[in-house]
């Protein structure tokens, strides 16, 4: 399957000089491309090495995109692509060439009125077909943002501590935890009321004071809660 990326423009060769193309028609573009923030119709790019792209389509696009990194570096750095897997070159070019003109062909000049004209029809018509592919690679980053700030967060959580969760836990809390925990069925009620008649009379020390102090409560007991509390469960 295609992926649709964006790719950093400095990692990208082409075949095809660029002196096949027109300046002033590779001026128009790349300011289009700044101005609307991406290709409309992305490059097909082929991986030739970890960080290496080589165009299959899209030569006029690809010195456009070079040249709006020219007139704004930060603004133009990234070009978007699609990465064509490894056997599917061929069908990706038929496909291709059937969305657009092909772009081996040298531009015109742009004084052509038809020339530019044609190529702002294309545009329009291949903007409503890029902008779901624009839609749903937001989307994706988007996620992606948010679930690696969530694992961020949770990795920079500090465990808590469980003889202070002994210590402070609510009640239903540590009902929770027990009945879950442990085997103690009917008992745990007791056991809860127990540990927090103890605890109000003065804080445990260590889990043999709250063993020793807590009936009901004996070690194994004490050390699944703590398993289940620290996620290690």
């Amino acid at each position: 399957m295609s992926e649709y990326y964006l790719v950093d423009v400095k990692s990208i060769t082409c075949h095809v000089p660029r002196s096949q193309f027109q300046a002033d028609e590779l001026d128009m573009l790349a300011q289009s491309i700044l101005t609307t923030k991406g290709l409309l119709l992305p490059l097909l790019l082929k991986q030739t090495a970890i960080n290496s792209f080589e165009v299959l389509a899209g030569d006029r696009q690809y010195y456009a995109a070079v040249r709006a990194m020219e007139i704004n570096p930060r603004a133009a750095e990234m070009v978007n692509a699609f990465i064509i897997p490894m056997g599917l070159e061929n069908a990706a070019l038929d496909q291709f060439n059937h969305l657009s003109m092909g772009d081996a062909t040298p531009l015109q000049s742009s004084t052509s009125p038809t020339v530019s004209s044609d190529l702002e029809q294309r545009l329009i018509q291949l903007e409503s077909l890029v902008q779901s592919a624009f839609i749903q690679l937001q989307t994706a980053q988007t996620l992606n943002t948010q679930r690696l700030e969530r694992q961020i967060i949770q990795s920079n959580l500090p465990k808590p501590n469980p003889l202070t969760m002994f210590n402070s836990a609510p009640i239903p809390d540590l009902i929770h935890q027990l009945t879950q925990a442990t085997r103690l069925g009917a008992k745990v009620k007791k056991v809860v009321e127990d540990l927090d008649i103890a605890r109000q009379q003065s804080p445990f020390t260590s889990y043999s004071d709250l063993v020793n102090r807590v009936s009901g409560l004996g070690e194994k007991s004490v050390l699944k809660i703590i398993d289940a509390w620290m996620g290690t469960d």
